[in-house]
C-alpha cells in the first residue's frame, strides 16, 4: 500500500511538472509570435505608405483639412479624436499631428493668409 502512495506522489508531481513546462512552452512561442509581429509591422506600414503615395492618397492632408474647423471652433479634444478616427493612430501621433497643424494655422494667420 505504501508502494501505490508513492507513485502516486510521483504521478501527481510529474503533471504538475508537465503542467508547467507546456506552460512555459507557450509563453516563449507567444513571445515569438509577438517579436516576428514587431519586425513586420513597421515594413507593412512602409509598404502602405508607398502604394498610398503611388496612388496620390494622403490621409495626413485629409486629415488636416477635417481637424481644422474643430481647432477654429477651439475643440481641441475634438480635432485630436477626429484626427485618430480618420489615421487610425495613437494618441501621442494624434495630439503631435494637431498640434502641428494648430501651430501651421497660427503661423498663417501671423502671415495674414487664409486658413
Amino acid at each position: 500500500m505504501e508502494f501505490t502512495e508513492v507513485r502516486l506522489i510521483d504521478v501527481r508531481t510529474f503533471l504538475l511538472l508537465a503542467l508547467l513546462l507546456i506552460q512555459v512552452l507557450i509563453f516563449f512561442s507567444l513571445k515569438s509570435v509577438t517579436r516576428r509581429t514587431d519586425l513586420r509591422l513597421p515594413r507593412l506600414e512602409r509598404k502602405v505608405d508607398q502604394v498610398l503615395r503611388h496612388l496620390g492618397v494622403d490621409f495626413e492632408d485629409k486629415a488636416a483639412e477635417m481637424v481644422r474647423p474643430l481647432l477654429l471652433a477651439g475643440k481641441k479634444i475634438d480635432a485630436i479624436k477626429e484626427y485618430r478616427r480618420i489615421t487610425g493612430g495613437d494618441l501621442k501621433d494624434a495630439k503631435e499631428a494637431v498640434d502641428a497643424i494648430l501651430l501651421e494655422m497660427e503661423q498663417q494667420r501671423g502671415k495674414g493668409e487664409s486658413i
